[in-house]
């Protein structure tokens, strides 16, 4: 049947290169397509970690003015495989002869050696992506990673806590590695310049930092449906997702236990280079405490933001979480962005005291810049995060703030301070990166609960139930750094494809332990998405 398909498509097609949308889900990515936005005062929305919607330009020019590339519609000639697989383009792709259509075929691929002080490490990922632009209006986007990996100890740490490989889905054991696979895709329909439609399995990210504490693509991707509208100087997100819930352990009789979630965003564009957005998100499942089914809240489908809230008022039992984002860009280079993310918060309690452990609360503080010192092409960011112990957790951990055994917000969880650096310069086709990343957590000690764990329910406090005296980080104190250098050489900077010589650095220290590592590896790889690996 695919061969049919195929078959059918290439009378329509001929080889030729075009640009295209292109969902982005790499960091490199994302800032090469903000910066090329900022610089030029093109409005930005939400969809700018994962794609975008008011922009003109396609992204492939974007990438050829980035690096001086000579933007052409002819096809090559003799070395056109090569050139397109490793230089400039896609592997194969295919465009009408009217230039309205276009299919793109890429390869997904890592391919990484390394060591620590204890052992060797690998990476054998695979996989294939398809892109189909039709008319700008209809964009379809398919990716399968298929995984064997042997990893450092702290990651492996938190695979075999969790049994799950970070933001890419379930392990499983074979020998001494571990095999895993992600699924992406999304179809998304253009209807009009000011409104967006797409439903899909995969990643979504709300925020202009580095890590997000509203939501975040740490996590495994999902089935979701998401719409986006503009009006004049406000836009409108809401996104629906099934998540999967893992608070009982990895049951699969019947299938893993499911829960849902309904966020919306609304947006304030009416300031100059002021962007604020509120935010509201709901996490609920279909059954009650008993396990038993239960009615389903058909508010929640309603895209008014906010409005979920009155369900408390109809005895909701679900966990409902707010926050804010604002982002201010001076001049063209620099922007500086915070959020705020509110899961409880009752004042009413500091009366009786400091530290009630529902007031849960987290807030974000960043700035960075595309043109560092005045030197072009100098990026820098420093991000701070800190969030409360128990915020994301729930009384039921069945809707607690995650999906599939993994954090739907910030990858530490809760109860921890962080600060960031990331920093990278482009010279030709060569790309230095560098990040430096500190926090101080509160770990638990055995079956103690100081409130890191989103997984275990918020009543079981350490302190008990409606204590007091709960301070960011309380528990074991955890030092954590996580530092890294990287040399990449961009073989193709439409595909992310380079040859990269890593060096990282990660302590972690407590009372009770001192770990410390370095890993060495070099590797050559599409960068098309995020691997989680600092934390």
């Amino acid at each position: 049947m695919k061969k049919i398909i195929i078959f059918l498509l290439l009378p329509v097609f001929s080889v030729c290169q075009t640009s295209s949308f292109i969902k982005l889900q790499n960091s490199y990515l994302q800032q090469i397509f903000e910066e090329y936005s900022r610089a030029n005062y093109l409005s930005l929305d939400y969809l700018h970690k994962n794609g975008y919607l008011d922009s003109r330009i396609p992204f492939d020019s974007i990438v050829f003015s980035k690096f001086k590339i000579q933007n052409t519609n002819q096809p090559k000639k003799g070395s056109a495989f090569f050139e397109n697989l490793f230089r400039n383009g896609s592997l194969v792709t295919l465009t009408s002869d009217e230039k309205k259509n276009k299919i793109s075929i890429n390869p997904l691929f890592n391919f990484e050696y390394g060591k620590t002080k204890s052992s060797n490490l690998y990476h054998l990922n695979r996989g294939i992506r398809l892109d189909i632009n039709l008319n700008n209006r209809i964009f379809i986007s398919s990716s399968i990673y298929e995984n064997q990996s042997k990893f450092p100890d702290y990651i492996q740490q938190y695979i075999d806590s969790l049994t799950v490989v970070p933001g890419m889905g379930k392990a499983r054991y074979n020998s001494n590695k571990i095999e895993y696979a992600l699924p992406l895709g999304f179809i998304g329909y253009k209807a009009s310049k000011n409104f967006y439609v797409e439903v899909g399995n995969d990643k979504n990210f709300i925020g202009s930092g580095h890590r997000s504490l509203l939501l975040s693509d740490v996590a495994y991707s999902y089935p979701y449906l998401k719409l986006q509208a503009n009006f004049g100087k406000f836009s409108f997100m809401n996104l629906w997702g099934q998540f999967t819930d893992a608070s009982k352990g990895w049951r699969n009789l019947n299938g893993y236990d499911k829960k849902y979630a309904s966020f919306n965003t609304l947006s304030y564009k009416g300031i100059k280079n002021l962007q604020f957005s509120l935010f509201q998100s709901i996490v609920w499942t279909n059954r009650d405490s008993l396990g038993k089914a239960r009615d389903q809240e058909w508010g929640y489908f309603i895209p008014i933001i906010f409005l979920n809230s009155v369900n408390f008022n109809n005895g909701s039992p679900d966990n409902n979480l707010i926050g804010f984002d604002v982002n201010f860009q001076l001049k063209k280079h620099t922007v500086f962005y915070g959020q705020l993310i509110i899961d409880d918060l009752n004042i009413g309690e500091r009366k009786n005291g400091r530290g009630f452990f529902q007031n849960k609360i987290g807030f974000q503080l960043g700035i960075k810049t595309f043109k560092a010192f005045n030197v072009e092409n100098l990026y820098a960011q420093v991000e701070l995060n800190t969030v409360r112990p128990y915020t994301y957790a729930n009384k039921a951990p069945s809707i607690n703030y995650t999906h599939y055994g993994e954090a739907l917000a910030h990858p530490i969880g809760a109860n921890f301070r962080e600060i960031l650096f990331r920093t990278n310069y482009k010279i030709n086709r060569f790309l230095i990166e560098g990040s430096f990343m500190y926090a101080i957590v509160g770990n638990d000690i055995g079956n103690s609960h100081w409130g890191r764990n989103i997984f275990k329910s918020d009543y079981a406090s350490q302190n008990g139930i409606f204590s007091f005296n709960n301070t960011t980080a309380q528990g074991l104190k955890t030092n954590i750094l996580n530092s890294n250098i990287v040399l990449n050489y961009l073989m193709n900077p439409i595909t992310n494809s380079r040859f990269s010589v890593n060096l990282t650095y990660r302590s972690e220290k407590s009372s009770f332990q001192n770990i410390k590592d370095i890993i060495v590896s070099i590797s050559f790889s599409t960068a098309l998405i995020n691997y989680l690996k600092d934390f």
